[in-house]
């Protein structure tokens, strides 16, 4: 076994082999591919089958595509490494992935064909309810298969060949409560997609309300990926029933039409918590909007896990993640390498790839993975935990709010929807006044956002000064007292352009969209990043 990765690892990618193949599935041609790393042996390959979203547009294809990524990151470590040792023989990796487009009929043609194929060593899709088709056919057929992804232990129930490297359901929102207690929330709403994992998330709810004393005023049932009207309703009932947290057990499509629906009703709850948007690309679409939710992860690139398989740690992970695809890697990608890595394993202790043998290798097994120590009870269930996060800056990652014992940073209450405009960058009317109150800025001054303290300020002219309409100026105030520094004035860190004599101060006035400056009209003038006598 290799401790450490060589210092050549992540130049490798042109040494692995991508094939683009083609199939059937429910009688349309579907595309699948192979990821194989490239040898001189001659020893047959170890293969592995999987199946994902590997089209642009299906609702799981996010997830399809970090799945097939960290596929194609432990290919090029196979291929560095050698192979893996079978019975003192080095033999090559293929990993065989078919696109199942996140429907649950493609995912049943896909392992059927993995079936047919005599593709016994298996990595799931995306979601416990198309993990759960798999693992029927593993079941029925006596394949091995390696959850990566999937909250519900109805997966692994009852079936000695299906394991499950995540979290069970009942460990998902516990994590959030300990910083929702500190934070004085006493009343809470669920909602759910109609879904196995969804439900299953989501269930305890009730339990955890009653062990940390808070009270759960409901939690209600939705669609499997709800429209637009039903989750107005939702937002409406919620904003009736005024609950101050609410936990939303749903996918990305949902998470963001609710986010934009409570914004749109100006409902406003102190805390929002979701299971899977916050932590996935697809946050990105929200930009501010998405600012204060949090969500809930069992992994982050900032934690101290390393492999002892492969010496990855997980900032090198994600790290190299970053460079190939440039994105950072969701916890799902986590997830999958650590099943992946820990299926390696298993055939190496097993020395064999049969089923059965190998299984019962991953019954004892014990690694520690860059996804944290992997481990299966008699149920092929994975005992680890989940962290709550919150994006508590737009355009940085999420940071660890809760347990308690692991924060980086406490949990931040989300502001109302005028205390909103005063935490935003983005030009706004709105500005904290002397007293600290957001407030609408009166018309004798503007918004100007202070970098250091990160909200707005209602900024008033000098004396002697007022605020006159400059048309055409088109500068953000921030940005016109920056590139008139030492023509026009200084941003400091007080939040003030401050005046130097014989220039005059430029500012955004958001409230009406037009460019103002402060002071008398200006004798001469020229815009962009040169001087405005006066």
């Amino acid at each position: 076994m290799m401790d450490r990765l060589p210092k050549s690892f992540g130049r490798w990618f042109l040494a692995a082999t991508t094939l683009l193949a083609h199939a059937h599935i429910s009688g349309s041609e579907f595309h699948s591919i192979i990821l194989r790393s490239s040898s001189r042996l001659t020893e047959p390959p170890v293969v592995i089958g999987s199946s994902g979203a590997l089209d642009c547009c299906s609702r799981f294809m996010s997830f399809g595509r970090a799945f097939k990524q960290t596929y194609e990151i432990y290919i090029e470590w196979v291929q560095e490494r050698g192979g893996l040792l079978v019975n003192g023989t080095w033999r090559p990796v293929e990993i065989r992935v078919g696109n199942d487009m996140s429907e649950a009929e493609n995912v049943r043609a896909v392992f059927e064909r993995h079936v047919y194929d005599g593709v016994s060593l298996w990595l799931s899709t995306y979601s416990s309810g198309l993990s759960m088709v798999a693992a029927d056919v593993a079941n029925s057929s006596g394949a091995l298969l390696v959850v990566q992804s999937g909250a519900s232990t109805a997966i692994t129930r009852d079936r000695p060949t299906v394991f499950n490297v995540n979290p069970p359901a009942r460990n998902y929102m516990r994590g959030s409560f300990e910083a929702l207690i500190a934070s004085g929330i006493g009343t809470i709403a669920g909602f759910y997609e109609a879904s196995g994992g969804p439900r299953a998330v989501c269930s305890p709810l009730q339990d955890l309300a009653s062990e940390y004393n808070m009270t759960l005023l409901s939690n209600r049932e939705i669609p499997f990926s709800a429209n637009g009207s039903v989750v107005k309703d939702l937002v409406a009932g919620l904003k009736s029933a005024r609950p101050d947290a609410v936990f939303g057990c749903v996918y990305e499509q949902v998470c963001r039409s609710f986010v934009e629906e409570m914004l749109e009703q100006q409902f406003e709850p102190k805390a929002v918590i979701f299971t899977v948007c916050v932590t996935s690309d697809s946050i990105s679409q929200l930009g501010a909007k998405g600012r204060w939710l949090t969500g809930v992860t069992s992994w982050l690139p900032s934690m101290p896990h390393q492999s002892e398989e492969t010496g990855f740690s997980a900032a090198e992970f994600g790290a190299l993640y970053r460079s190939k695809y440039t994105e950072d890697p969701p916890y799902q990608a986590a997830a999958a390498w650590a099943a992946i890595v820990s299926l390696g394993r298993a055939v190496e202790m097993a020395n064999s790839t049969e089923p059965a043998v190998v299984s019962a290798q991953l019954q004892r097994l014990d690694l520690e993975t860059l996804y944290g120590r992997v481990s299966f009870d008699e149920h092929g269930q994975t005992p680890m935990d989940f962290k709550a996060v919150q994006l508590q800056e737009v355009g940085m990652p999420p940071v660890v709010v809760s347990p308690l014992h692991k924060a980086v940073a406490p949990l931040r209450l989300m502001p109302s929807s005028s205390e909103r405009q005063c935490a935003s960058e983005a030009p706004s009317a709105y500005g904290n006044d002397e007293s600290g109150t957001c407030v609408r800025c009166p018309d004798s001054s503007f918004s100007l956002w202070n970098r250091s303290l990160r909200v707005r300020r209602c900024i008033f002219c000098p004396p002697g000064g007022s605020l006159d309409q400059e048309s055409g100026l088109g500068l953000g105030a921030s940005r016109a007292c920056e590139s008139s520094s030492g023509d026009a004035g200084i941003l400091m860190d007080s939040g003030l352009c401050e005046r130097i004599a014989g220039w005059r101060l430029l500012a955004l006035c958001a409230r009406e969209g037009q460019a103002l400056s402060c002071g008398g009209p200006p004798q001469s003038q020229s815009h962009g990043n040169t001087k405005l006598a006066t």
